[in-house]
This record gives C-alpha cells, structure tokens and sequence, in this order.
C-alpha cells in the first residue's frame, strides 16, 4: 500500500520472504525517488492485509490484521501512527475479527482529524461491514 502528501511518501506491506511474516514501512522525502527507515513493525504473527494513509502532518497510519495466538481463527485489526522519522506515535486495537482471507482487506482513511476504518464482519449469520471512527 502507498501514499504520499507533498513530496512525503510512505510504503507499508506484507511478505513472507524466508518464511517469516512481516509488514514493513519505508519512507521517502523526495517524490518516492529513494526510500529509507525501512522498518519492521509487526508484533510478531502477522497476516497482511495492509493499508496506509498519510496525513496533513506527515505522520502516517499503517493497518493490518495480526493473528490471535490462542485462537489461529481470530486476528486483530491493528492500527499504528508513526512519525515520518519512523517513530512510534500511538496504536489502536481496533476490533477482532476473523483471520479467514474470506474477512477481506480491512480499510484506513483520514476525515479531517478522525480516522475512518472499515472491515467485514464474518461472525453473524449475514456478512456485514463495520465502520468506526477514531479521534487522534
């Protein structure tokens, strides 16, 4: 996932190279011409399912979905904020939900000073979309 806000660029994504699952987040201060601060930020059992959103101020928020230890059908829906020198600003748990790849790619977006964040709902019956609001 990418996104960019002036000259600022930030890249956040899922891989498994070396059968070791990640989510890494570089940025760039030129238009994307080079990156740098490549960093792992994960807390250990990723799944993937990245997205990213820059903000105003050049922070970004990076979301994925991290896997639940005790029960491998669950996963969290994990949002960080990070400051464009890679520093950690501040997590949000935002929901569980199920791991199954049928739960889709969660989504991020900024509205003025509050985040928007999407995700299905595999749990009743009827699939559903839910939605929440985070203040910053």
């Amino acid at each position: 996932s990418i996104a960019a806000f002036k000259d600022q660029v930030a890249l956040a994504w899922f891989t498994g190279a070396n059968d070791t699952s990640k989510v890494k987040l570089s940025f760039s201060n030129d238009s994307g011409t080079s990156f740098y601060k490549t960093l792992r930020i994960d807390e250990g059992q990723p799944l993937g399912r990245v997205d990213i959103d820059i903000l105003d101020d050049k922070s970004v928020l990076v979301s994925w979905l991290e896997r639940d230890l005790e029960d491998r059908s669950k996963a969290s829906l994990i949002i960080k904020e990070f400051s464009s020198k890679g520093e950690l600003i501040k997590k949000y748990d935002v929901a569980s939900m199920s791991s199954s790849r049928r739960s889709g790619f969660p989504q991020i977006s900024k509205m003025g000073n509050s985040l928007i964040v999407a995700w299905s709902n595999l749990e009743d019956k009827e699939p559903q979309i839910l939605t929440s609001v985070l203040a910053r």
